[in-house]
């Protein structure tokens, strides 16, 4: 019988968590092989210690005979919440120790605990990432109320092993310019219909629709946005961002951060010129590129092949109205 404490993450227990961390299975980055398992620990622990600097985060501890042998994070969403005028949150993790068996039995004390928080501080909205590997955590937040809303599978290319196909272009692609924006965010107003938030059906579709333009509009991503042109107008765009921690701590660079791409329905041939661009960029200032889709993409995916890009993870996002 497991006799467990859930209690808030306090400075002095901080080094207890690297055994915790130490034994994770899902890192994102695990598949990278030049990455060093001490990296990926102290990339994860730094974002943990991050979240907790934020009095309006919650990291939540399972203590068994005063060892750590369980973790999970209640992150705050303030755009979020902005955009969508109720108070939204997101489970950024769900570690534990132990055999399946024992993981359900933690998670669901975790879980449940950050449940009590969200009806104590009025939150009306929560979601969740997790590795389609991860089966304890995808079972105890089926058993709570939480839902799938997509599956996100992501692509790499490997500046230093993969070579660009010899695919021809027929668009023209240049990095983005201020006056591009008008078009920006009306291609992301109108762009996507698949991904978690159009899919809820208790989500406004008018403010699923005008999320992305409004993410565009707000976006740090510019810098690193490149425009497929037709006529001296944008058609498509694809726009992404270093991974600046995990660069910091591996030396690799690897871009995908906030990754967002579109393209007119009466250019499709542009997202082929987008790609190429992206990717001879890259090969000249970075390590690797990461894209992502929903896996019912199926034509984006098709083109993900096509470049003979890596299938690197899966994710299910979750959601639950509380």
């Amino acid at each position: 019988m497991i006799k467990l404490k859930i209690d808030i993450l306090k400075k002095k227990e901080v080094n207890k968590l690297k055994g915790l961390l130490s034994i994770y299975q899902f890192h994102d980055y695990r598949s990278y092989r030049m990455l060093k398992r001490s990296e990926l620990d102290k990339y994860l622990l730094n974002q943990i210690l991050d979240l907790a600097k934020n009095k309006n985060n919650s990291i939540i501890l399972a203590l068994e005979k005063n060892e750590i042998i369980g973790l999970a994070s209640l992150v705050f969403l303030p755009w979020d919440t902005g955009h969508f005028n109720i108070k939204m949150g997101k489970v950024g993790h769900i570690i534990s120790v132990g055999s399946y068996e024992k993981a359900i039995k933690i998670k669901n004390k975790l879980l449940v605990s950050i449940l009590d928080i969200c009806k104590r501080e009025h939150f009306a909205h929560l979601s969740c990432r997790i590795d389609i590997e991860d089966l304890s955590s995808i079972h105890v937040l089926g058993d709570i109320g939480f839902k799938i809303m997509e599956t996100i599978v992501t692509f790499v290319f490997n500046c230093k092993k993969h070579k660009i196909p010899r695919i021809r272009t027929i668009y023209e692609v240049r990095k983005y310019e201020q006056r591009d924006l008008p078009y920006l965010i009306e291609m992301a107003r109108s762009s996507f219909s698949e991904d978690r938030f159009h899919l809820d059906p208790f989500i406004s579709q008018e403010k699923a629709d005008s999320l992305y333009s409004e993410w565009i509009k707000n976006s740090s991503c510019k810098d690193s946005t490149f425009v497929a042109i037709s006529l001296n107008q944008p058609v498509g765009f694809f726009t992404h961002q270093l991974y600046k921690d995990l660069a910091h701590i591996t030396h690799y660079k690897i871009m995908g951060k906030n990754g967002l791409m579109a393209v007119l329905s009466s250019a499709k041939g542009a997202i082929i010129g987008l790609m190429k661009t992206v990717l001879e960029d890259a090969i000249l200032n970075y390590d690797y590129v990461e894209f992502y889709t929903q896996l019912s993409n199926r034509e984006v995916i098709r083109l993900f092949q096509k470049f003979n890009l890596d299938s690197i993870r899966a994710k299910y996002t979750f959601h639950k109205w509380m």
